[in-house]
């Protein structure tokens, strides 16, 4: 979890890219995936969190900013897609959306 009003995107002439504390949330996650990789870390998470069965390759996920941050749907695809396809960036209207839906899914 990020903050939600900090600016996500950085826009220069024939370039945009993602701002430094989105690059460090995103090499932060990439670390702690490449520690489920051993097997006594994931012995020992499952331990730790007394987990029936081990954790491996997680899926992360970054909430961070707002929908308004991107320009559009094409260039936010584009940001992600180079973040490879274990991560994920959700930003903070993202998840409320999903919430709303659950909620009314729940109440259906």
């Amino acid at each position: 979890l990020k903050k939600p009003y900090d600016e996500m995107v950085v826009r220069r002439t024939n370039r945009v890219y993602f701002r430094q504390w989105i690059q460090d949330a995103v090499a932060q996650l990439r670390y702690y995936r490449e520690w489920f990789e051993s097997p006594n870390n994931r012995a020992h998470f499952r331990q730790s969190f007394g987990l029936a069965t081990n954790v491996f390759r997680p899926r992360m996920i970054i909430v961070a900013g707002r929908k308004r941050h991107f320009q559009d749907d094409v260039e936010r695809m584009r940001l992600v897609s180079n973040l490879g396809e274990a991560l994920e960036i959700w930003t903070y209207d993202d998840l409320l959306a999903r919430a709303r839906r659950y909620r009314t899914w729940l109440s259906v």
